[in-house]
């Protein structure tokens, strides 16, 4: 193997994580004109041979894709993170730290996006840098687009949100972006948070263990967000002011150990 391989890339001996053969196979595939040092990973995925398919999603951060694994036969979702400043790279920083976390390290969570990789590359000359995320790929649509036509599945989605919400706070772990946008249901009814780009440790516990960014005021945040998209779900069935006392009760017997939620349910 000739070292010219590695132009431009600085301490590449010193690379944590991953061997020459690796970083080999993943600079030839997408990013061998960017000279960035690769820093971190986990090259379960990413270093493997895969395509980018589609773009579904653009912005300031970056591109987000649907990409396909001809090694392991799936099609995942790719997201590009750049960060040009400190705030972008904490955010890109913390997600897969998180969504890993959540997802507990490879057995995913029922209501959570699943983390499958990640890549982290700072640029040699500056503090710039990409993050490469790799995480499960939804057959569904955002919860904005689900029309909901009668009144047992309106209940059904409302108590399978607040499940999402208590396994995700009770992990110590607060979203700080809830909208109907950043919430998917999949072709089977199931419920996916996503977008965690702006999520954080909940209590210092938790941001200390994972090394990641503490919000400890974020879970009302979360809680507020959460009402309004049950607002917006409810307002678009029924066309009107949300009507929860049907679902109150309901709603109480599974989250009566859980203070935030009740506490949030006490709607006048």
């Amino acid at each position: 193997m000739d070292d010219s391989e590695f132009e431009g890339y600085a301490n590449f001996d010193d690379l944590m994580m991953m061997d020459k053969e690796a970083n080999t196979k993943f600079t030839r595939q997408n990013y061998e004109n960017i000279k960035f040092m690769l820093v971190r990973g986990d090259y379960k995925l990413l270093d493997k041979e895969y395509e980018k398919t589609r773009i579904i999603g653009t912005g300031a951060f970056g591109k987000i894709w649907i990409a396909y694994s001809k090694i392991f036969d799936i099609n995942f979702v790719l997201k590009e993170t750049n960060f040009y400043n400190e705030e972008y790279q904490i955010n890109a920083y913390n997600e897969p730290i998180i969504l890993k976390y959540l997802s507990y390290y490879g057995r995913c969570n029922k209501y959570i996006l699943c983390y499958y990789d990640s890549i982290t590359m700072y640029h040699q000359d500056n503090n710039e840098g990409i993050v490469l995320l790799a995480t499960e790929y939804i057959n569904g649509k955002t919860i904005s687009k689900y029309n909901i036509d009668n009144l047992k599945e309106l209940n059904r989605v409302y108590i399978e949100l607040w499940k999402g919400l208590k396994i995700m706070h009770d992990m110590g772990i607060v979203h700080m972006d809830i909208h109907s946008e950043n919430i998917m249901i999949t072709e089977t009814g199931e419920i996916k948070f996503i977008d965690f780009g702006k999520a954080c440790a909940g209590n210092s516990k938790i941001g200390g263990d994972l090394e990641v960014t503490i919000c400890e005021n974020g879970y009302d945040s979360d809680l507020n967000n959460l009402k309004n998209v049950c607002i917006f779900l409810t307002e678009n069935f029924t066309k009107h002011t949300l009507l929860v006392d049907p679902y109150i009760q309901n709603i109480k017997k599974i989250y009566k150990s859980s203070t935030n939620v009740l506490n949030f349910l006490q709607i006048s």
